[in-house]
């Protein structure tokens, strides 16, 4: 299966206005050149994806949970057409997706695929989402990107956007400055260091498949753990899990791999 997409400024400002993500390399031609090596700006990679996620049939059968994980392989220019391809060998629970120019260079890749339900630590902080708060977001999200009518890449984009408003600097501070030191901090508000990221995977059940006009709820907590840093010659390297409870089961687990650069 192969369909055409392409992105304008106005889908840029759009997510950036849902989820927080003002990073310079998406709206500062000067920048995006420096650190991407495009004499353009590059589209969101939690954007570029939406249209993967819908395009990526889920696997059949009766696994409880499944597993959606991409692999961001290089910058995407904005003013660029895109083709998303799906395949799917026959007899195969897995699916391949992939996002590639029309000259067939691939910028993202995605596979999906059953997988085991996931456990999670009962210890450790939750954070609290007031249910109509977060129904209203997930509504919102659905209404700005037809490609979020399913609930997981509702949720998904939801839940980027809470770690992006809500926990970011935090992990900043207590991650970033720590292993890079404390200039870190001016460096990052000058605009001399950029984060961009690299890896992505969704981990949902089975009734997140549904439509987001369909969930229903009455508590909504998560929670943002970071693992596995690792740092570079100019940055480091870092993941982070963003796990979500339903009405106290947990249901999702989003993991993200982000790369800070120093220019």
């Amino acid at each position: 299966m192969m369909q055409l997409t392409q992105f304008s400024s106005a889908h840029l400002q759009a997510w950036a206005d849902y989820s927080g993500d003002f990073n310079p390399i998406h709206f500062d031609t000067a920048v995006a050149t420096k650190v991407t090596g495009n004499d353009d700006v590059v589209i969101h990679g939690m954007l570029a994806m939406m249209g993967l996620k819908q395009a990526s049939p889920l696997p059949a059968g009766n696994e409880h949970w499944v597993q959606w994980q991409a692999m961001l392989r290089q910058a995407m220019p904005l003013q660029r057409p895109y083709q998303i391809v799906s395949e799917k060998k026959p007899g195969s629970a897995r699916t391949r997706t992939r996002l590639e120019d029309l000259n067939g260079e691939v910028y993202m890749s995605a596979l999906t695929q059953p997988c085991d339900v996931p456990v999670w630590p009962a210890e450790g902080k939750r954070f609290p989402l007031d249910a109509d708060i977060a129904k209203q977001k997930l509504n919102s999200c659905q209404h700005q990107f037809q490609a979020c009518s399913q609930a997981w890449i509702a949720l998904d984009a939801l839940m980027f956007a809470q770690y992006v408003q809500e926990h970011g600097n935090q992990v900043f501070h207590e991650d970033f400055f720590q292993h890079l030191g404390p200039g870190c901090a001016d460096d990052l508000a000058d605009g001399k260091i950029v984060v961009m990221q690299t890896t992505h995977s969704a981990f949902f059940c089975r009734a997140l498949q549904a439509s987001v006009n369909d969930m229903t709820f009455h508590t909504f907590e998560y929670a943002v753990h970071t693992t596995d840093y690792m740092q570079t010659g100019n940055g480091m390297v870092l993941t982070v899990e963003v796990p979500v409870w339903l009405d106290g089961k947990l249901c999702f687990i989003q993991r993200i791999g982000l790369m800070l650069r120093q220019l």
